[in-house]
């Protein structure tokens, strides 16, 4: 999202990234405000990327490829999906109340793993964390939780992918 602030005429704020991946709502605020209402779906600090299945290339996949499908997944209360490894996801799930645990969490893997199948990373791994999603220091929820840069684009060794790295 970019935001401009003019009222400052010495020295306005023109065109400023403020690195949140937005959506506008159709409709109007709920609250009667007749301005376009947002949905925050994320950082985007928050795209993954993995190699592709030849190492040749990379894939970006925003967040909101996995929240859509997790979203519309029933008895999801809450998901955290954290990048292990360059081809490995683990994800954190806190079911609904009365949602059966097992039930939920074999439907988010396998959505999940459609997603991914369709943007022809097959090849990743998905798996359940085994814990709740976790708040980051500063209180916040990160819906997904990246590499870092430096370790993204390296094959998980042992993995087809590891050249010897």
């Amino acid at each position: 999202m970019l935001l401009t602030n003019l009222a400052n005429r010495v020295q306005p704020i023109i065109r400023y990234d403020v690195g949140d991946l937005v959506l506008i709502k159709p409709g109007h605020c709920g609250c009667g405000n007749p301005a376009p209402a947002l949905l925050v779906e994320g950082r985007t600090s928050d795209v993954l990327t993995f190699p592709t299945a030849d190492g040749n290339g990379h894939v970006d996949v925003p967040p909101l490829a996995f929240g859509s499908t997790l979203d519309r997944t029933p008895g999801v209360g809450l998901f955290q999906i954290v990048q292990a490894a360059p081809t490995r996801l683990s994800v954190r799930l806190l079911p609904a109340p009365g949602a059966d645990a097992g039930e939920v969490q074999e439907a988010a893997l396998k959505g999940i793993g459609e997603v991914l199948t369709g943007l022809g990373l097959a090849h990743v791994t998905v798996e359940p964390a085994g814990e709740p999603p976790r708040q980051t220091a500063g209180g916040k929820f990160r819906v997904v939780v990246p590499l870092p840069p430096t370790q993204a684009m390296r094959p998980n060794p042992g993995s087809p992918l590891d050249q010897g790295s």
